[in-house]
């Protein structure tokens, strides 16, 4: 039995095939009209992780784009209306499969972030950007994305009174408003298949479906313009994290977090 494909152009199809250890992906389906609001070129941007997702971004020079499916909200992908001609299934299976970097867009460091992205080791680092380095750090290293990546700020709504539906970018830039307070940014990358009959079957390539994504290579110093240590970070980890860097970013700064004043000051006040 034939499986029904989705369809957003005769581009569905087109760089899919997998050539060696290279992955080709398909081409960008939100080109023109359908791309998201992106920042402006210097808005500020930031990425919270714990050590390990620094160590690897340090050591691999990629960052680490998750696919959809994985993400922390079950209504990624979702869009409403359903479609009634039974291709949803396949369709917000499809859209699941997309590759995601998620950023914050705000000025400075957050409370609600570093609590909620490193909240069980207590220790991590957030890196600062700004959109357009961003971009470049990816374009860089892969020119090949040019046409395949999309970026865009995520709209937060309410799925219960507005209809977000396929083909636009709307189940993909789109997330509900309990997370309004993330402000994110994305990159997106289309599902890179490993397609031996397209028109019979369709499966994601292994190596993305083992490890839940794919790194992504990056020129490190166009993209990281600071490096900040967690509030509640000890000293050691300080030291540990400002080693890393003078190893492989020896220009990029590294600080603690100037939350981690107000915390020692709240501390003083009630103890």
């Amino acid at each position: 039995m034939k499986t029904i494909m989705p369809q957003y152009g005769d581009n569905i199809f087109r760089n899919n095939s997998v050539k060696g250890n290279t992955l080709c992906y398909n081409e960008n389906p939100f080109i023109g009209s359908n791309q998201p609001i992106q920042p402006e070129p210097d808005a500020i941007m930031w990425r919270y992780m714990n050590y390990e997702k620094f160590s690897s971004l340090l050591n691999c020079k990629s960052l680490f784009f998750s696919l959809v499916s994985v993400q922390s909200d079950e209504y990624e992908g979702y869009m409403t209306p359903l479609p009634d001609n039974g291709t949803a299934p396949n369709l917000i299976e499809f859209l699941r499969a997309h590759l995601v970097s998620c950023w914050t867009l705000d000025v400075k460091e957050s409370f609600y972030m570093w609590d909620n992205f490193v909240r069980q080791e207590q220790e991590g680092v957030v890196i600062s950007t700004n959109f357009k380095d961003f971009k470049e750090s990816i374009f860089k290293c892969n020119q090949e994305l040019d046409t395949k990546i999309s970026f865009g700020k995520v709209e937060y709504v309410d799925y219960t009174e507005q209809e977000k539906t396929y083909p636009s970018w709307g189940p993909l830039f789109h997330l509900r408003k309990k997370f309004s307070k993330e402000q994110e940014v994305r990159a997106i990358l289309p599902p890179p298949w490993n397609l031996n009959d397209p028109y019979n079957s369709w499966n994601l390539d292994p190596d993305v479906k083992e490890n839940k994504g794919r790194n992504i290579p990056v020129c490190l110093e166009t993209l990281v313009k600071e490096i900040i240590v967690s509030p509640k970070s000890s000293n050691e980890f300080f030291e540990q994290v400002k080693s890393d860097a003078n190893n492989s970013l020896p220009n990029v700064k590294v600080r603690s977090s100037t939350l981690s004043d107000r915390l020692q000051l709240f501390s003083q006040l009630f103890s």
